[in-house]
């Protein structure tokens, strides 16, 4: 039996965690074990006395960009591992440099799981629940389908990225072309391990993926941290607190769009995806697309063609560097948006705006009904303008 023990490489910190990992694969005399660390920092970033014992007992040091967080590590290996057509481990385990190991004997327990049917297990469990995911997370469903997966729709199993064990096949066929996260802030990395656990939820069934431990953040073997820091007794508290506002927040939201601000597609039975057109400013609940980083867009300008003329786009986002460029605006939105036979939001918002410019952009387009509307800035306690308009005026119907 072969399995390949993967790190990611960013805090290069602790040498006692590679000290317990080595003495772990000392315990098997009948698997061999591959050591390697998948570094998002370059060589001269990693202090002496890490990198030397790390070549002294026979790690394997690959150098990767640093993009896509954890799930690019896991990712970059795959196709790493894949490109060097090495002989094909048996399992594979995925961990974070920022973990602790507790107690030496977790190999075996991964290999117990295994033995009781599980193909893909996960160290602690998740604090997060998913049972529809087509639903509750609409454009990670759209990059999954665009990017040729097929993957489950409703309930779906997620593991930690920091911790688990899975078995080669697996790892192929979920991570090889997993679309992960690339951009943005780093709560968008969640989109990565989300999609992973719809691929592998689709092809192995709910009931083949695990847990070694029914506790969050630890089991009785390995202890995870978050971000590279300790887990805050008050997390849990913090989270159940965010989670309830962010709730009342969009039942707010969704009332104010509805009935203060009379957006079209809140009077649609069949609101679609939501589309943000920017620059460099990646968000989520969107599917992005960037005019400056083709590598940072969820969709091209081909498939935002498609996405309107099959009535799937509600709400169009976009900035006002872009409105403010004529040819751009027209090119992107107001030519393609006429596609769509069901009412489109578009929203132009100030940020980024000089004095006097939304003025002159309101002037620019007064062929346009535009209304301006006040809504509260994403980060602090200000309120910011932003511009509504029903586009095209006679696609919109009434229901």
């Amino acid at each position: 039996m072969l399995i390949s023990i993967i790190l990611t490489g960013y805090y290069f910190r602790n040498q006692d965690l590679y000290k317990k990992i080595l003495d772990e694969t000392k315990l098997y005399d009948s698997i061999k074990f591959k050591l390697y660390i998948l570094s998002h920092k370059a060589n001269e970033e990693i202090s002496d006395d890490i990198y030397n014992y790390l070549i002294e007992n026979n790690w394997e040091i690959i150098y990767q960009p640093n993009i896509g967080w954890d799930w690019g590590c896991h990712v970059q290996f795959m196709q790493w591992h894949n490109e060097q057509k090495l002989p094909a481990p048996d399992f594979l385990l995925f961990l974070h440099d920022d973990i602790s190991i507790l107690k030496n004997g977790f190999i075996q327990e991964f290999l117990n799981k295994v033995n009781g049917g599980f193909e893909l297990i996960g160290n602690s469990l998740p604090f997060t629940v998913i049972n529809a995911f087509e639903k509750d997370y609409p454009e990670e469903a759209f990059i999954l389908q665009n990017n040729g997966f097929e993957f489950e729709t409703g309930k779906i199993e997620i593991v930690r990225g920091s911790a688990f064990f899975i078995t080669h096949d697996l790892s192929v066929k979920t991570l090889s072309k997993l679309p992960y996260q690339k951009c943005g802030s780093i709560h968008l990395a969640n989109r990565s391990l989300r999609m992973f656990g719809a691929i592998a939820t689709q092809l192995v069934g709910n009931n083949k993926i695990g847990y070694l431990s029914e506790e969050h953040f630890k089991s009785n073997y390995i202890s995870e941290e978050m971000r590279g820091e300790g887990v805050s007794p008050l997390f849990f508290v913090k989270r159940f607190l965010y989670s309830k506002i962010s709730r009342v927040l969009c039942k707010i939201e969704t009332l104010a769009s509805k009935h203060l601000f009379r957006h079209s597609y809140s009077r649609n039975k069949n609101s679609g995806l939501k589309i943000n057109i920017t620059k460099n400013r990646i968000l989520y609940g969107y599917l992005n697309l960037s005019v400056k980083k083709s590598c940072c867009s969820d969709i091209s300008f081909d498939d935002l063609d498609i996405l309107f003329k099959q009535n799937k786009i509600q709400q169009v986002l976009i900035s006002f560097e872009i409105a403010n460029d004529s040819k751009l605006f027209e090119k992107l939105i107001l030519n393609k948006i006429t596609e769509s036979k069901i009412p489109v939001d578009l929203f132009v918002e100030e940020e980024n705006s000089k004095n006097n410019e939304f003025d002159e952009l309101l002037t620019k387009r007064k062929n346009l009904k535009i209304k301006i509307e006040r809504i509260p800035k994403r980060k602090g306690t200000k309120w910011v303008k932003r511009l509504y308009i029903k586009y095209p005026q006679e696609n919109l119907r009434q229901e």
